[in-house]
């Protein structure tokens, strides 16, 4: 689920403001099933704005990237958080939020498939939950978006896996997260309230779209 979000940065609001983060971050439309090295940017406890990071988590032990392996990276179950090598080490010590303005998800009706942009009801971009890791052997920087359980309003649009990406609300919740214990972390990993997000069908990008679930 969300492997597609729509995203843009200024330079303002960049940690390197040196780089050309228009020709990082003007594509709107990202994807990680299907960009080679899709790039969102990444709030971490550093304070150091939003950083650049190639989506797909690639652990520090890793010495090579196997796109495949970094596709199946892109998304950590909360339930794994705590018990997968691959990424309890990024969420004990590096987690980050993902700033988008929506994600994408696909409605199964039979055969055919119905895609929702889903976008914050107050009409503010989203903060999503990320686990990320810095890996010295290739010098990156790459990252999960964290998913939980659906709430209702997602369970009725993803209705196949019924899941969603953890969706932080700014204060408290967004500096538990951050620089908070694991333990006060996972409290704030839980569906979005009802209300928060709403979902409207993506009629002017179905047939492109389609094929991606």
């Amino acid at each position: 689920m969300c492997y597609t979000v729509s995203a843009y940065y200024t330079q303002a609001e960049s940690a390197h403001p040196k780089e050309a983060m228009s020709n990082l971050f003007s594509q709107g439309r990202v994807s990680a099933m299907r960009d080679e090295r899709p790039i969102l940017g990444v709030i971490t406890a550093e304070n150091k704005g939003i950083e650049p990071m190639l989506w797909g988590l690639v652990p520090a032990w890793n010495k090579s990237i196997d796109e495949s392996w970094r596709r199946k990276m892109a998304n950590a179950t909360v339930e794994r958080l705590n018990s997968s090598p691959a990424f309890k080490p990024s969420f004990t010590y590096r987690r980050g939020a993902v700033l988008v303005r929506s994600f994408f998800e696909w409605r199964h009706e039979g055969r055919k498939k119905i895609p929702y942009e889903i976008r914050r009801s107050d009409g503010h971009d989203l903060l999503l939950g990320a686990i990320w890791a810095d890996n010295s052997w290739l010098d990156l920087r790459s990252f999960s978006l964290v998913t939980v359980p659906a709430n209702p309003t997602m369970a009725f649009i993803h209705n196949t896996k019924q899941r969603m990406p953890l969706v932080l609300e700014q204060g408290t919740a967004l500096q538990n997260w951050l620089h908070g214990s694991p333990e006060q972390a996972l409290m704030q990993a839980v569906p979005a309230n009802e209300g928060i997000l709403i979902g409207n069908i993506d009629a002017g990008n179905q047939a492109s779209l389609e094929f991606e679930f």
